[in-house]
């Protein structure tokens, strides 16, 4: 029979991503050796007690002297542990052997002491309990090397293609070096018999080079723990290249994000005129990316007059994640070596330079084809100004030469950056952002026919929920800036890809998505407006930090690209969102937002308005600069005048009457607040009380004391009056 423990998310992630096996074992022990041996009442089990080296996806069971009770196995009988923290396993035991194995649901980290517990909770089929027992060991230093990036024997691929063979390991993994070896003939890669073309820390290979055209290109990955003195070969894979002779064509593609810090005047500047760059400014520069087989690139810049390659300037990949507008010291943070120097075009007097290599190429590609896309940032020794879209034209302005290939239509990923562009940099292996096109206006709300939903790449969102689970447990802090924002843009491309399965005349069943993301072990609340169904919120918050800031990730619609923006929010709980269009040139939609904060009362608003490019939404309102709702114990949205544009309700209990004592459990006296649009934002436009028998006791009271008739109220007071069952208020000082 199978007897299953209680799953995490992150447990049955981690089983689907257990690695096929490949390669050597360890050559040392660890520092370490795990202690513990199994009881008289146990057979044998599986690793041994006190084993190391054991492969991270071996099997782990346990045969008793005697049959046991299956009702007595339990996920609060046996325990896999690692330290004192509880791993989730399946539980099978099968009776004819007296056999019972436990199956991970989490994959098991590398050099680790894991404990399997026994307790006195497991019963003989006789009914007396055996004697509590545990016994440890401690796994290898290397995951198999598997599943690699192309895929084997992948036919038309890019001169430019990425190499992956698997994921970062974290530090306590000890210090792991992979050797890359590629050559034509497949013998020599098997034998290692060449000098590899890599050596690094890393667990992907971006060429420097490209492969060539109608390449049959073989290639291997040598792994080796320093640490653990193991190492580990990978099997020969191969892919080949498109053929010579096929067709290459060009895109233009404008920047969507651009800004700088300044480090003398202490300000930062968004969106202006100027990209600066030089030794007085940090700056960064993001532009969206097509997923295309590329052929080469460039990014071409204007400056105002001065010569344009002043200070030898170079582009640097960015490797931190960002958001809009927080440019500062350190950020963006550029990578160690750039991928291209500035060249002046040719021409007297010439505006213009471009940046163009084998690395930008390769760097782009891999951003558009298979990760997150951080940006870059411009670096030079002198202080130099290149023109932005806001100034004229498109730049700087980023050019692709792509293939064209049978039946492929060009894609481009919708991550507009501003706030916060999530995941890998482009030396960290990227995936893009942001759609070009025309906007199309939503269309009104009507009853949607259900569609029967399944999530996209199911394997690929179960590797994005392991890594962003993984993440989140070891986010420092309660922020969403720096590295903590790598788990929670991993969530926001699960939450793209199953809003896309469902597509954009189904948008009104995006709640739908929510629980199938929780079932992934994250926490994610869905907030939509049936008024404008091609728009929705997917507010991520951390599950092992329930007071950590959130990012809410915004979806909408320009004709048939699904774009993508982040906002980070300190609360982001219970969130309602109100979407409506404008028509204004400079503001085309607007977006207001509640949430609330973990232990705190009240609510948070953000009102965003889209830009005039509908490239990204801009913050107009948020906490501390806009309406103060944190007394308030209910807020919503209502078009009282029908103009389509809501109003902002809100209701907060009112100071006391010092005159009155409120019982307890009484609802007090509430104060209905109406917030209207302006052109800065929602303004206060009227506050009142609302009508009860408290209110208008007190009002009647109060009329009594202008009167100047104190007997009167005392008379009142004296008789009764205002007690009833909702409230009792009586003059304090006085009997009632």
């Amino acid at each position: 029979m199978m007897v299953a423990a209680k799953r995490s998310g992150l447990g049955s992630v981690g089983a689907a991503l257990l690695l096929a096996l490949v390669g050597c074992g360890p050559k040392a022990k660890p520092p370490l050796a795990p202690t513990g041996s199994p009881s008289t009442e146990i057979e044998a089990v599986h690793p041994a007690a006190r084993s190391t080296g054991v492969f991270y996806d071996t099997e782990i069971w346990v045969r008793f002297t005697e049959p046991i009770d299956p009702a007595s196995v339990n996920e609060r009988t046996i325990f896999l542990k690692l330290d004192t923290v509880r791993i989730p396993v399946a539980l099978t035991y099968d009776a004819p052997t007296r056999t019972l194995r436990l199956t991970p649901l989490a994959q098991l980290a590398l050099l680790r002491t894991y404990t399997v517990e026994i307790t006195s909770g497991v019963k003989a089929s006789g009914g007396h309990p055996l004697s509590p027992t545990f016994w440890q060991f401690r796994t290898n230093g290397l995951r198999r090397l598997n599943h690699p990036t192309p895929a084997e024997g992948t036919l038309g691929e890019s001169p430019f293609a990425l190499l992956t063979w698997g994921a970062a390991e974290p530090p306590s993994a000890g210090s792991i070096v992979y050797r890359v070896y590629e050559a034509a003939d497949s013998a020599v890669v098997a034998a290692r018999s060449s000098d590899p073309i890599s050596i690094g820390q890393l667990p992907y290979l971006m060429t420097r080079s490209p492969w060539g055209l109608g390449a049959r290109v073989f290639w291997a990955v040598t792994a080796v723990n320093q640490t653990s003195d193991e190492q580990l070969d990978g099997p020969v894979w191969s892919f080949e290249t498109l053929p010579a002779g096929t067709p290459v064509d060009s895109l233009f593609v404008s920047c969507t994000e651009w800004g700088y810090y300044d480090l003398v005047a202490k300000m930062k500047h968004c969106f202006g005129d100027f990209l600066f760059l030089g030794p007085r400014y940090v700056d960064g520069v993001h532009w969206p990316l097509p997923a295309l087989k590329l052929a080469g690139a460039r990014v071409t810049v204007e400056t105002a007059g001065s010569n344009p390659i002043s200070g030898r300037p170079t582009l640097w990949p960015v490797k931190e994640p960002w958001l809009s507008c927080t440019y500062a010291v350190v950020t963006p943070t550029p990578e160690n070596a750039s991928v291209a120097d500035g060249v002046r075009l040719p021409g007297a007097g010439s505006q213009y330079a471009l940046f163009e290599s084998n690395p930008l190429t390769a760097c782009l590609e891999a951003g558009g084809r298979y990760g997150t896309f951080y940006g870059f940032s411009l670096r030079g020794y002198v202080n130099l100004g290149y023109l932005t879209p806001n100034y004229r034209g498109h730049g700087p302005l980023l050019t692709l030469y792509y293939y064209r290939t049978v039946s492929r239509r060009v894609r481009v990923h919708s991550g507009v950056m501003p706030r916060p562009v999530g995941g890998r940099s482009c030396a960290a292996m990227l995936t893009a952002a942001a759609c070009l096109g025309l906007f199309a206006a939503a269309s009104p709300a009507r009853a949607q026919p259900t569609r029967p939903w399944t999530p996209p790449s199911s394997d690929s969102l179960l590797a994005w929920a392991a890594d962003a689970r993984a993440h989140f447990h070891t986010n420092t802090g309660d922020s969403t800036g720096g590295a903590n924002l790598k788990a929670y843009d991993l969530v926001g491309q699960i939450a793209r890809h199953m809003l896309r399965a469902l597509g954009r005349t189904h948008m009104l069943q995006a709640h739908a998505i929510e629980p199938a993301i929780d079932s992934l072990g994250l926490d994610t609340e869905v907030a939509i407006d049936p008024a404008q169904p091609t728009f929705a919120l997917v507010m991520v918050h951390n599950p092992f930090r329930p007071r950590a800031e959130s990012v809410g990730w915004l979806f909408w619609y320009r004709q048939n690209d699904l774009r993508t923006q982040g906002v980070s929010f300190r609360g982001g709980h219970e969130p309602r969102m109100k979407v409506w269009y404008e028509g204004a040139a400079s503001a085309p939609y607007e977006w207001a937002i509640l949430d609330r904060t973990p232990g705190k009362g009240g609510y948070n608003f953000t009102l965003l308005r889209m830009n005039a490019q509908a490239y990204f939404w801009d913050a107009d309102q948020y906490e501390g600069y806009g309406p103060d709702l944190s007394d308030a114990i209910e807020a919503g949205f209502m078009d009282i005048d029908h103009d389509g544009r809501p109003e902002l309700l809100a209701w907060a209990r009112a100071e006391p009457e010092s005159l009155f004592e409120t019982c307890r459990g009484c609802p007090g006296i509430l104060t209905e607040r109406l917030y209207t649009l302006a052109e800065g934002g929602y303004e206060l436009d009227d506050s009142r009380t609302l009508p009860t028998a408290y209110s208008t006791f007190v009002l009647f009271i109060r009329l009594l004391r202008i009167a100047r008739s104190p007997s009167a109220g005392a008379r009142a007071a004296g008789v009764g009056c205002g007690r009833s069952k909702v409230s009792r208020p009586t003059a304090r000082g006085r009997a009632g």
